[in-house]
């Protein structure tokens, strides 16, 4: 078996992740295999399993750093000078456009593809991401609560809203192509002002 370098690892790693996006985002997790993978990358399928057990595993981890910019987005609101009500908008309106404008993001939905990864991954791998999803949003709130800036509301709850909003980024032909912005700016503003004090 091929020794590589912590350099050479990092580069294969990355390969890995940048190449399989790619083929994810083309074609999906169903019909993109770890052949097309190991071929992209021209690297052998043990190479593969060296860096991930499976094609899930990699989806995922690729999944996991697609949603990272929420953590850049978070702490750039905190830092604002702004209100905190022009500051929690700026927020969700990039969020979203950053959701809409990611084809990795998109397809994750429209292709059902979390119900095949949910299935396939071991159960802890799950449940950690899902907790540390609701924990980086918990913080925020939390601390923006003990702040006076927003509502003294269960932050589970908060979350639970703010997860509902994105949920419709994947509805817009059930919503109306035409009216969508419409519908998100004013939800937005609904939610600002009902949030923030």
């Amino acid at each position: 078996m091929a020794r590589f370098t912590l350099e050479e690892r990092e580069k294969i790693k990355e390969d890995i992740i940048t190449k399989g996006k790619q083929l994810f985002t083309v074609y999906g997790l169903k019909k993109t295999s770890i052949d097309d993978i190991v071929q992209s990358c021209d690297i052998g399928k043990g190479t593969f399993y060296r860096f991930f057990k499976s094609k899930e595993e990699l989806y995922f981890e690729i999944l996991e750093r697609e949603e990272e910019f929420r953590e850049e987005l978070i702490k750039k609101m905190l830092q604002s000078n702004k209100s905190s009500k022009e500051s929690f908008r700026a927020f969700l309106k990039e969020c979203l456009k950053y959701v809409e404008n990611n084809e990795f993001l998109k397809q994750l939905n429209e292709r059902q593809e979390m119900d095949l990864l949910l299935r396939k991954l071991p159960k802890e791998r799950v449940e950690e991401h899902f907790y540390k999803d609701k924990e980086s949003g918990l913080l925020f709130i939390e601390k923006w609560q003990n702040e006076g800036k927003l509502i003294k509301e269960n932050p589970e709850v908060i979350v639970g809203i703010l997860r509902s909003l994105f949920i419709l980024v994947y509805s817009k032909e059930e919503i109306g192509e035409n009216i969508y912005p419409f519908v998100i700016d004013r939800l937005i503003d609904i939610i600002v002002d009902g949030m923030c004090i």
